[in-house]
């Protein structure tokens, strides 16, 4: 069973590594035989502004999408959903140093 560590606390004020409370929880007979962190590996995600769609000159289900940062800067990025005329929002990913997405359209 998976019981997420924001449940328990509703029942008792639980402090603390979750590793620890892991420990204490199997030392009393509920043995916790995993802990899984969610969003542990989500450095990087960035949440911008969508300012413009444009069709792609080469695909027909691919839109450009120009996006705004929040540091001033504008990218161009590939998306392969038609929703964001109702999200003004997309989430993406800077690939290593530079300024580019995971899914840059090179410009």
């Amino acid at each position: 069973m998976l019981v997420p560590l924001s449940w328990l606390q509703e029942f008792a004020p639980i402090e603390g590594d979750p590793a620890h409370l892991g420990e204490v929880l199997t030392d009393l007979g509920m043995v916790v035989e995993d802990i899984t962190t969610s969003g542990a590996n989500w450095d990087g995600i960035i949440v911008a502004k969508v300012l413009r769609l444009a069709p792609h000159p080469n695909a027909d289900k691919i839109q450009l999408v120009g996006v705004d940062i929040g540091n001033g800067e504008s990218l161009q990025i590939c998306a392969g959903v038609q929703h964001e005329r109702r999200r003004p929002r997309a989430a993406g990913h800077r690939r290593h140093h530079d300024a580019r997405w995971h899914a840059d359209c090179g410009s």
